[in-house]
């Protein structure tokens, strides 16, 4: 692999596929946090339900209560998890951004050169057929 052109797109899409598992991996983190802030806000809902009955006694209002403190600080430290992954997410994207289009503009240079070593042996081909 003494070509410059061969060694700078193996170089480009080794960057690439750097940057894309960094982007992959956030965004397999970005889905557990939204899964997991589902099933709390899912958890509060029926907690809530269960809460409202008329037969409410002391003891279930102070269960009630802590079970609804914990899972508000809970819920909120999902979301700032998740917000926290976004970020870094977005960051990371104008990175993959960079990263594919250079790779994509070293992949046509080597399109490019691969029709222009074609043609010029089309050419020299019919040269010699052509006697010149």
């Amino acid at each position: 692999m003494h070509d410059p052109l061969e060694q700078m797109a193996e170089v480009t899409r080794v960057r690439f596929e750097r940057e894309y598992a960094r982007i992959a991996a956030l965004v397999e983190e970005e889905v557990t946090l939204r899964k997991q802030l589902a099933q709390i806000k899912a958890q509060i809902g029926a907690g809530h339900v269960t809460l409202q009955g008329p037969d409410m006694t002391i003891q279930a209002m102070s269960a009630g209560l802590l079970w609804q403190s914990w899972s508000t600080r809970h819920r909120a430290r999902l979301e700032q998890e998740l917000a926290g992954v976004l970020a870094r997410k977005a960051v990371v994207l104008a990175e993959v951004r960079i990263a594919f289009g250079r790779k994509d503009a070293v992949d046509r240079m080597q399109t490019q050169e691969a029709r222009d070593r074609a043609a010029a042996r089309t050419k020299a081909q019919f040269n010699r057929l052509m006697g010149l």
